[in-house]
């Protein structure tokens, strides 16, 4: 077994799976950030800022850029 996401680029009927989780991507910002303002960030907001990300191609980062791009 493996505890992970199925790749976009797979079909997911290959596959049992068993969803045990919902996982939740966070911000990480400095101290004084505009963005630490103690409230919910909309994705547009960040987009006016350099990120530091996971590296092209994991499932995470696809799931972003998807998001940004979709809403465009």
């Amino acid at each position: 077994f493996i505890i992970a996401r199925i790749p976009e680029d797979l079909n997911p009927r290959l596959f049992e799976a068993r969803v045990i989780g919902v996982e939740k991507a966070c911000l990480i910002v400095r101290r004084g950030h505009p963005l630490a303002k103690g409230k919910a960030v909309r994705l547009e907001e960040t987009a006016a800022y350099d990120w530091v990300f996971q590296s092209g191609g994991s499932p995470l980062r696809q799931a972003m850029e998807s998001n940004f791009l979709n809403r465009n």
